[in-house]
């Protein structure tokens, strides 16, 4: 990606960040959804950031690497609250 579509991409993904960063500190409790579609609860032990640029994600605890931040969820907004 590059150019003007790249800037936009790296803007939407920081807005996703900060609010993500803001909203929820080190140790907050979420829910992940799986590639196969379950859900697992975990907390996050990073900030958020943007990856290579393109893409926001977040570290989680008992996982291995990192994960979209698009498939993580507070717990309180997994259940309606």
């Amino acid at each position: 990606m590059r150019g003007c579509a790249a800037r936009k991409q790296y803007g939407r993904e920081s807005a996703k960040v900060e609010k993500f960063n803001a909203d929820n500190p080190v140790g907050t409790k979420v829910v992940v959804i799986m590639d196969d579609e379950s859900r697992q609860e975990t907390m996050t032990r990073s900030e958020a950031w943007v990856l290579g640029d393109h893409t926001a994600v977040v570290q989680l605890d008992g996982m291995a690497g990192c994960y979209l931040l698009d498939r993580v969820k507070t717990q309180e907004k997994h259940n309606g609250k």
